[in-house]
């Protein structure tokens, strides 16, 4: 990857947060869809507004991944599951989440869902 700042790519790292755990970490300037491999202990950093970020369907092999989503920017992104699943603890209706500026979202899989932990709106 470049380490020139494009609009049309997305660059791969990781980082280390609170306890030690290892996340991959993706910048996007566009919309994303994350592979189950990015699902896994995944940050997203959004840097540019009315973006969406699309979480893998909810398989077997992804129970225990966990997502975060933050904006950084004066924007909110949209997340949203592939395939329009909703969202465990939205119900049936609920299948997009939005992170406000100035907020992180957090998502985790059960394997059957994904549920939204914090921050985020349900629509």
């Amino acid at each position: 990857m470049s380490s020139q700042a494009s609009t049309t790519q997305t660059d791969k790292k990781h980082v280390a947060v609170s306890g030690g755990k290892k996340r991959m970490a993706k910048t996007t300037a566009v919309d994303v869809t994350l592979t189950a491999q990015e699902a896994s202990y995944g940050f997203v950093t959004v840097t540019a507004a009315a973006k969406t970020v699309t979480l893998p369907a909810a398989t077997a092999k992804l129970n225990g991944a966990d997502v975060v989503v933050a904006p950084v920017g004066a924007f909110n992104t949209d997340v949203n599951i592939a395939g329009a699943a909703a969202f465990g603890n939205g119900g049936a209706t609920k299948d997009l989440a939005t992170v406000v500026q100035g907020t992180a979202g957090h998502f985790i899989c059960d394997g059957t869902y994904w549920y939204v932990v914090s921050a985020p709106t349900l629509a």
